[in-house]
């Protein structure tokens, strides 16, 4: 779990460091650039321009009825909801005004803002960074005492990214900040300007200043490839494919099924938690976004009504594209 404290602190300058351009000779001719072949696993197959998919329009009947439905049904402080149908940006949201902390969340737009610096400085994932101390007891406390890093050893950029994600691991976040901060100062507030979602500087460990139509933007942006690079945001979906947290959307949904996520938890107060998770689900013929955040006295009975949320949206949408009269055609050619 990161504070959001681990974000906020002392104002940064905001210093970048000029692109070298290089200058061809006078005259001489340039060699035609290698195409390189970009997977499209995870990223939106309609960014590929020499390929046209033609998505069926029409509108899944009864998500949202039978989520609020569901909703009404659990015992939880607060349940937020956004659903996305990924063939054709239809969406719906519940309690999408409500704030939260986003706790572990916030790790993607850190993960975003490292695969953008590499976007402009190719190269960067594969720097190696020591791991000297612990440090995350300077931040929060408890600390997880779980972290995967080993003192004494050294990471590449790349490794501390999946570690960081797949194990929510605060230590392997911490160093990539740092490095991120000290490589150029005031980046990461940049690229959270850019995509519209700013962490408050004065913000504390609880704090809530996040909606779930808001955070949902960040794996928007991923799938659609629309900041950045197709292959920077498809590491970015294969690295959250791997996130190791079976409970909650993961659990909800068939093991086949191949689910891009991240959850956040936060114990707020003896008897205040929070527990978020947002995933894209690649059903085969409809692929989704969901994002569930909420609040309640229970983290285990959280975990559960995500879960249950989870599922009834998943089956939903199953039954609706394999209905033959009903079906929603989606060309996979």
């Amino acid at each position: 779990m990161l504070l959001v404290g681990l974000i906020a602190g002392a104002t940064l300058t905001w210093v970048f460091k000029p692109e070298h351009e290089a200058k061809a000779r006078a005259n001489q001719k340039q060699p035609p650039k290698k195409q390189i072949a970009i997977s499209r696993k995870f990223i939106n197959p309609q960014t590929e321009s020499l390929r046209h998919r033609n998505y069926d329009p029409r509108e899944l009947k009864g998500v949202k009825e039978k989520a609020e439905a569901l909703i009404a049904m659990q015992k939880a402080t607060v349940i937020s909801i956004y659903f996305r149908d990924l063939t054709n940006d239809q969406w719906f949201g519940i309690n999408e005004t409500e704030i939260f902390t986003p706790a572990s969340l916030l790790k993607v737009p850190v993960m975003i803002a490292i695969l953008k610096f590499e976007d402009k400085h190719p190269g960067t994932l594969n720097q190696s960074i020591p791991y000297q101390k612990p440090v995350e007891h300077n931040y929060k406390k408890p600390v997880n005492a779980n972290s995967a890093l080993v003192v004494g050893n050294k990471y590449s950029v790349e490794q501390l990214l999946h570690i960081m994600i797949t194990e929510s691991d605060n230590e392997a976040t911490i160093l990539l900040m740092k490095f991120l901060d000290k490589e150029m100062p005031g980046f990461r507030k940049k690229v959270e300007k850019d995509l519209g979602f700013q962490t408050p500087e004065d913000a504390s460990a609880q704090q809530d200043f996040v909606t779930v139509r808001r955070y949902s933007a960040f794996f928007r942006t991923l799938y659609n490839a629309s900041y950045l690079s197709h292959k920077m945001s498809e590491k970015a979906l294969s690295i959250l494919s791997d996130t190791g947290f079976g409970y909650g959307i993961r659990q909800a949904i068939p093991a086949e099924i191949v689910v891009s996520h991240k959850y956040g938890y936060r114990q707020v107060s003896q008897d205040k938690h929070q527990y978020h998770h947002f995933g894209i689900i690649y059903h085969s013929k409809k692929p989704f976004l969901i994002g569930i955040m909420t609040k309640g006295k229970n983290p285990d009975t959280l975990k559960e009504i995500i879960s249950l949320l989870s599922a009834n949206v998943y089956e939903q949408v199953n039954t609706q594209v394999l209905d033959p009269n009903g079906y929603l055609q989606r060309d996979l050619d």
